[in-house]
């Protein structure tokens, strides 16, 4: 694979670790996450979903995450030349990202936002406790 000179693509930014995601997230495009890190759910791509944030990742965040669904609430790669593919898509589907970024909207609020996955726990614990009565 060749080496790309991102100094060629203004319109690519590297951010680097950033406090406050939604402060930035009606400037960006998509957030890309090209780790292969297949352990636990990334809480940054959950800010990144509850932020409508188009996410653009490896196929391993799904590994700690199922509700990433590729082309429905994200772009999930399997390797880089697709991750490539993926950021033109992006780019030249306009209205399919608006629609995926309402997606990822919404597998946050009926599965993240904080009283929904608060009263999901309940609901586990109380069916758990019956198992033991």
């Amino acid at each position: 694979m060749n080496k790309i000179e991102l100094n060629r693509y203004p319109e690519i930014k590297n951010l680097g670790f950033i406090n406050d995601i939604d402060s930035i997230a009606s400037k960006c495009n998509a957030f890309i996450f090209p780790g292969k890190v297949p352990i636990g759910n990334r809480s940054r791509l959950l800010s990144c979903l509850s932020s409508g944030i188009l996410i653009i990742a490896s196929k391993s965040v799904t590994l700690g995450n199922n509700l990433f669904k590729n082309k429905y609430n994200s772009l999930i790669a399997k390797n880089s030349n697709e991750f490539v593919d993926l950021m033109y898509f992006a780019y030249k589907n306009k209205n399919i990202v608006n629609q995926l970024k309402k997606n990822g909207k919404k597998t946050y609020m009926s599965n993240y936002e904080p009283r929904e996955a608060s009263r999901k726990l309940e609901e586990i614990i109380l069916n758990s406790q019956k198992k033991f009565e």
